[in-house]
């Protein structure tokens, strides 16, 4: 009876499984559908049914894809414990456990075999998880290589480079990878992407190096094609080395590789010998010229004050070139240097200058003393006319035509405001000079005052003075026995106060006229008065 029951058990199982089976699986959670290994070494993936426990875990492979068959290499059910060997040797469940819903193999040893396709089927509550892992043999690419020889790459853009140098590896699982240099400077640009083709029983992958710009920096390095690839080994043959030629025209350079500006400055002491010495880079070899005021003097030329050194080559296409100065004189700082290097491809010229900061002529730190010193020169004519001008010592007619602050000063010190229009059309330096002096002297004494008639009568009566006929008290005649003011002619014609104006850039000065009047007149008259 038991035999009986136990096999109905057994069926019933099956059955389910079966149903399970039949359903449409969902999508398993692989956290790696891509794994590459190395022949020799252990290997992991892993099956999950996102944390779901799992019943039943299955790991095969297609034995023939077109039969839909398959191999068992594992089968635990929920009850097995990580780390147990299938009945296959050499293959281990790995992970947290089946309860814990991780379903992982461990291959201990990679072989050829186990490259390929592997399916993980769990069964769990809901049903049935299927995942797929792919695992890459690892192989070795072979050794790069060139696939053609590349012709002398012109630094010219008129002449023709190679429109690509093509580097390439075989037989590499998975595909390998290439970094390419010019010498230890990494090209990043110009490159195609990764390509492969089959010939023969080969996988070839391969890169292309496109219309690359070459200059001539790059002559005489290396450019090296490096393959990057996991299976390989320091021990490896990783790259390919092609020499770079560039042809191009010459240039002097500096130290670092920069072209030296066409004019070239040379310090020198007078009486000193002086070597002129420039690094020159050509390929092809340059021809080189010294030429001093005209003349050309070739390589060995030796003259009474110049010897030009032959070329020394001292690096690749980098050439040493010199020009000696037995003694630096006035003679020598008077001549024009000249370099001429040439080559095939062009030719380049250039100047060199020599100064000596202990010869007659001005340096520049002379120059710039000069120019400050006049510049010092002309603030302090500023300032000084600025205050002379302030302390009334110089004239100065105003923008706008008035009179200037001398005039002003003169009309206030003889109570009479001088006017451009009341100069004279025409007036002599002398006799403005003259005026001046008149000015200075009135300034200096305020209270004198200016004499118009020399012949008048510097003595009168006092009884003239008090006025019979009576009179104002204020009349300014009363007030000194010698003092005789003058007054502005008010009473010009018409055809002198039309007088056509002189403006020029000179001080103006006003004219006075003293006018005596009638009283003034009678009082001259030699009347004698009735006495009482």
């Amino acid at each position: 009876m038991w035999k009986i029951s136990k096999s109905w058990i057994v069926l019933v199982v099956l059955a389910g499984i079966s149903s399970t089976l039949a359903q449409v699986p969902q999508q398993a959670q692989v956290p790696n559908h891509h794994i590459n290994a190395r022949r020799g070494v252990p290997s992991n993936f892993s099956c999950e049914s996102q944390g779901t426990p799992i019943s039943y875990c299955i790991w095969e492979r297609p034995a023939d894809p077109t039969k839909n068959l398959s191999v068992i290499y594992l089968e635990f059910s929920g009850d097995t414990r990580p780390g147990q060997q299938s009945k296959k040797p050499g293959y281990f469940l790995t992970g947290d456990g089946l309860d814990k819903g991780q379903c992982g193999l461990k291959i201990n040893r990679v072989e050829d075999t186990d490259n390929g396709v592997w399916q993980c089927t769990l069964l769990t509550s809901s049903g049935s998880q299927r995942g797929q892992v792919h695992l890459s043999i690892l192989q070795k690419p072979s050794a790069p290589q060139y696939v053609n020889n590349v012709e002398p790459m012109y630094e010219d853009t008129k002449t023709i480079q190679p429109e690509k140098i093509t580097c390439y590896s075989t037989n590499g699982v998975p595909r390998p990878k290439f970094q390419w240099f010019i010498g230890d400077e990494q090209i990043t640009s110009d490159l195609s992407p990764l390509n492969e083709t089959t010939a023969g029983n080969s996988l070839y992958t391969f890169q292309e190096l496109r219309n690359h710009r070459f200059s001539f920096k790059d002559h005489g390095k290396k450019l090296r094609c490096v393959v990057v690839h996991e299976a390989l080994s320091d021990t490896d043959m990783k790259e390919v080395l092609m020499n770079i030629e560039v042809r191009y025209r010459p240039r002097s350079v500096r130290s670092d590789g920069r072209e030296v500006d066409r004019g070239i400055g040379i310090q020198a002491d007078l009486g000193e010998e002086k070597v002129i010495l420039l690094n020159v880079s050509s390929n092809p070899p340059p021809r080189v010229v010294w030429v001093v005021d005209g003349k050309q003097l070739e390589q060995g030329t030796n003259t009474e004050l110049f010897e030009a050194i032959p070329m020394r080559h001292v690096a690749p296409s980098v050439y040493e070139v010199a020009l000696k100065i037995k003694s630096v004189d006035d003679e020598v700082l008077t001549k024009r240097i000249e370099l001429k290097v040439s080559n095939d491809l062009g030719v380049a010229d250039y100047v060199i200058n020599i100064n000596s900061s202990s010869s007659d002529g001005l340096s520049a730190g002379g120059i710039l003393g000069i120019v400050l010193a006049i510049l010092v020169l002309i603030i302090l004519i500023a300032v000084g006319v600025v205050y002379t001008r302030a302390r009334g010592l110089l004239c100065f007619k105003g923008d706008d035509g008035t009179a200037s602050e001398k005039e002003r000063m003169d009309g206030d010190s003889t109570g009479v405001a001088a006017t451009a229009e009341e100069k004279p059309a025409t007036q002599g330096f002398g006799a403005r000079l003259s005026a001046l002096y008149e000015n200075l002297v009135k300034k200096k004494d305020k209270g004198a005052a200016v004499p118009v008639d020399e012949e008048a009568p510097k003595e009168k009566d006092s009884k003239e003075k008090d006025g019979e006929g009576g009179g104002d008290s204020k009349d300014p005649e009363k007030k000194g026995d010698d003092i005789v003011y003058a007054e502005l002619d008010l009473a010009r014609s018409a055809a002198e106060s039309q007088r056509p104006e002189v403006r020029d850039d000179k001080t103006e000065y006003a004219e006075i006229v003293g006018v005596v009047s009638k009283d003034d007149s009678a009082k001259k008259t030699p009347e004698a008065s009735p006495k009482k």
